[in-house]
């Protein structure tokens, strides 16, 4: 027994009934402001009950009035009353008679019902007629039960019955379902279905059986040996039973409260988890039940209130014997409804964040994490349990009377070290939502409980992105200390740089850089290079420049490198001038070879003086590796490549000027790329073919750079030719070039130039060698012809129209008054630019938007047919 949740207090302390003295009560009943007794001899008495406040002479705070009574001619006992309410009505069962009675007279209406055993009513009917009542009845004798509807004329009409292996003794009704105790078992009927479920039997002699609603199609029986037994509309139980210590002899529900009566004691059971939680002294109870809200017990002369002793009171003692899942029940159901809202929702979180610190205590803290978040518990308060995670500029003070008894999490956990890592984790992920909410009232303690977490459970990245946060509001000392205890020198930059402490911040990060001090944390040059661009603060770019670069060349260059769709930082923002860029690089050949191809090919500059500086840098790296000495075959071809695909690329380098420098290294096809670049083609060509040897990139030059007229012959193709068959070759030497000519007039027979290649081809060659060439050419130009021909029929067609179109509109004369306006803009026409629609519709020129769509009806004309021209 944990918890006092009621109190006895007496109502009526010696009742007497009007007739037989001796009479005994045997059923009660409440409405509102009255109670209704019924007794052994066929009385029924009705009270206004006064809710006074004070205590009277019978030590209670009700006062009872006697407000009218009626007696049946049977004189037999009044065995069950249930209220109507909405109509009004009292049904009542005397002997096995039953009777409809009007609430506020207590007569009779005429309507009863003879034989019948016992009868309830069903709380919840599957109606929406508010004035309707829905009663279930079981006969004296017959199998059956049999459902009723009490209307507002008086009138009992039986709308369905059921069929049921025995007689009932008792019932309970909620919905569409029905709860039937017979002689011999129990069992539920499915109204919707027609289905009758046996549950569990029971022993005929001496067993009391009793049934309670107690949820949504549930109900609360009494079992065999002292057992209460949950039973669902399935014929499942969803609940463990409960044990009650004595003989029942009545049952009731009050959420979230289980309430039995025997001849010696009144039990209490909570629903939550079915352990006893109360039990009071009461001899001679017979009747207990829950009537409207209010709690009535009697014994067989007089009547009890159980009154409940305060919510507030309840929860906290539950809450102080850590009954933690009752309390939470019990707050659930009462907190919202017994308060004002303004004052109930301080006190509700308040033992919700108890009950929240009593899981946290068991390591249940998944459940703990919901009521911390329900709650809104001051984060600091969980902080606290932490030793050294809250500032020492903090001012917070444990909430008093305090949440909890937990001095911190090494008393509560006792030292074991899994249990207080995972507490830790969890006031990692608390943290984390608060931070993320933004909704704390104390981002100070929460951000530096954060930082100093991150660092001592090793998450660095999280760690990291906190810091670089604009929402970073932690104490700068406190961190600091702490990151400089846990050597992340890395993280402390960023703090220092959070709190605008850059210079301070850049020599940390210049110390990781010369390995003064260490941190594998630490992202380089390329991250430091990076951070000193977006200050963009010129100043200090130039004063760190040469530490990042002398420590990376490759990735220090990013400190002069900005996206191209970028504007919002770095060089740009810092009015950088790329001359004075690729000055201060010519230290740093890598770096500044990096940076040009940056400035050329991301950037899109076209300043000739820096494609040309970026081709000299190539050639020079070039021409130290040839001469190193080592063997790099694989990182000079690289470059070569480099090179090459720069030279092809690009058009706004001097190749004059790069000629030579080229032609030293060796380099015959960039040489060849340079003279084509110079118009010099025979130099290009020549070199491809008598050096190189690669007749397929001479084929490739020729259709690159011998014009874009698909229609004109290619002349580089006859200068190919013309070197293929050079009369100055003779003997083995020039027939190494027949091969690739004759491939050569029969691939592009349709390109060459055909008079110049014939000219070009030895004449001792005969016809059959040349056949396919010749027939491709004359295939060729009569196409072209072909072509042309039709070409010109076509254009002569067209300006035939046009001749046309122009007399069509030159015939049809238009004569414009000084009183014409435009109907568009209603202004007059001030010179002769005018525009006329086919339907003699004339507007300004800048009026008329649309040539084939009349501004003034909206009318569509065909441009080719319709439309005057505008002069």
């Amino acid at each position: 027994m944990s918890v006092k949740a009621y109190e006895l207090v007496p109502s009526i302390s010696k009742f007497a009934s009007p007739g037989d003295k001796n009479a005994k009560i045997d059923c009660i009943e409440c409405c509102g402001r009255y109670i209704f007794i019924g007794t052994s001899d066929g009385y029924i008495l009705k009270y206004i009950v006064q809710e006074t406040g004070v205590k009277h002479d019978s030590d209670s705070p009700f006062l009872y009035q006697k407000e009218g009574q009626h007696a049946f001619d049977s004189k037999k006992p009044v065995r069950i009353m249930k209220a109507a309410s909405a109509l009004e009505k009292l049904i009542v069962l005397c002997d096995t008679v039953l009777f409809v009675l009007s609430l506020n007279s207590l007569e009779e209406t005429g309507t009863k019902l003879k034989n019948i055993q016992t009868f309830c009513v069903n709380e919840n009917p599957t109606t929406s007629d508010p004035f309707l009542v829905q009663i279930c009845v079981a006969p004296v004798s017959k199998s059956q039960v049999a459902v009723y509807n009490v209307t507002i004329e008086d009138k009992l009409v039986q709308t369905t019955s059921y069929s049921l292996p025995e007689p009932a003794k008792s019932l309970g009704a909620d919905c569409s379902v029905i709860c039937a105790a017979l002689r011999s078992k129990y069992v539920i009927v499915d109204c919707d279905l027609g289905l009758v479920q046996d549950l569990f039997p029971f022993d005929k002699d001496g067993f009391a059986s009793f049934i309670c609603r107690v949820a949504k199609e549930e109900f609360l029986v009494s079992g065999p040996d002292g057992l209460g037994i949950f039973v669902c509309s399935g014929g499942t139980s969803t609940r463990p039973p409960l044990q009650w210590s004595y003989p029942l002899t009545s049952l009731a529900f009050h959420h979230p409260y289980i309430l039995g009566v025997s001849n010696e004691i009144i039990m209490i059971h909570s629903i939550v988890d079915q352990q006893q939680k109360q039990a009071i002294p009461f001899v001679g109870g017979q009747i207990i039940g829950n009537y409207d809200g209010h709690i009535y017990v009697c014994s067989p002369n007089e009547l009890n209130a159980l009154v409940p002793i305060p919510w507030e009171k309840q929860v906290e003692v539950l809450l102080l014997d850590e009954h933690v899942e009752e309390a939470l029940a019990l707050l659930e159901k009462m907190g919202p409804h017994n308060r004002s809202v303004g004052h109930v929702d301080p006190l509700k979180r308040r033992f919700k964040q108890q009950a929240a610190f009593i899981y946290f205590a068991r390591s249940e803290l998944e459940v703990a994490l919901d009521l911390f978040l329900d709650s809104e518990v001051d984060e600091r308060e969980l902080i606290s349990l932490f030793p050294g995670l809250l500032p020492s500029s903090t001012s917070f003070v444990r909430a008093v009377p305090p949440l909890h008894s937990i001095a911190d999490i090494s008393q509560l956990y006792h030292g074991d070290g899994g249990k207080i890592q995972e507490a830790k984790q969890f006031l990692l992920h608390f943290l984390q939502m608060a931070h993320d909410s933004r909704k704390s009232l104390f981002p100070l303690e929460i951000d530096t409980a954060l930082v100093k977490l991150y660092a001592e459970l090793g998450q660095n990245k999280e760690l990291e992105a906190l810091l670089e946060s604009n929402r970073f509001k932690g104490d700068f000392q406190c961190c600091n200390s702490w990151l400089k205890s846990k050597s992340l020198h890395h993280a402390r930059a960023l703090l220092m740089l959070q709190n605008g402490k850059q210079s301070e911040a850049l020599s940390l990060w210049c110390q990781l850089i010369s390995g003064e001090v260490l941190d594998s944390n630490f992202k380089g040059v390329s991250y430091f290079a990076q951070i000193l661009k977006n200050m963009g603060n010129p100043d200090l770019l130039w004063q760190y420049a040469d530490l990042v670069l002398d420590s990376n060349e490759e990735e220090g260059v990013e400190l002069f490198l900005q996206d191209a769709n970028d504007h919002s930082k770095g060089p740009v923002s810092m009015n950088l001038d790329p001359n004075t860029v690729a000055n201060y690089l010519q230290r740093y050949p890598n770096s500044l070879i990096l940076y040009l191809e940056h400035l050329i090919n991301d950037g899109g500059n076209e300043e000739e003086k820096f494609h040309t500086q970026l081709a000299v840098q190539y050639v020079d790296r070039i021409s130290k590796l040839k001469t190193s000495g080592i063997d790099n075959q694989r990182e000079l071809d690289e470059n070569i490549l480099r090179l090459r695909k720069f030279l092809i690329g690009s058009s706004q380098y001097r190749a004059q000027f790069l000629l030579p420098k080229v032609r030293d290294l060796g380099l015959d096809q960039e040489v060849a790329l340079l003279y084509g670049k110079m118009g010099d083609h025979d130099k290009a060509l020549s070199i491809l073919v008598r050096q190189l040897r690669d007749f397929k990139a001479a084929e490739e030059y020729c259709l690159i750079n011998g014009g874009k007229n698909s229609n004109a012959p290619n002349l580089l193709l006859n200068t190919l030719l013309a070197i293929y068959l050079d009369p100055k070759l003779s003997g083995v030497q020039g027939d190494d070039y027949l091969e690739p000519a004759l491939e050569l007039l029969n691939k592009h027979a349709s390109q060459l130039d055909p008079i110049k290649a014939i000219e070009i081809i030895p004449d001792q060659w005969s016809v059959s060698i040349l056949e396919s060439f010749l027939q491709g050419a004359l295939r060729s130009s009569m196409t072209k012809f072909r072509i042309n021909k039709m070409e010109k029929s076509l254009a002569k067609a067209d300006s035939i129209q046009k001749t046309v179109s122009l007399y069509d509109l030159e015939r049809h004369s238009l004569k414009l008054m000084d009183s014409n306006y435009c109907c568009v803009c209603k202004k007059p026409f001030t010179d002769m630019k005018f525009a006329r629609y086919p339907n003699d519709v004339v507007t300004h020129v800048e009026c008329g938007r649309l040539a084939n769509v009349c501004p003034l009806t909206g009318r569509c004309f065909s441009l080719l047919n319709d439309t005057q021209s505008r002069r």
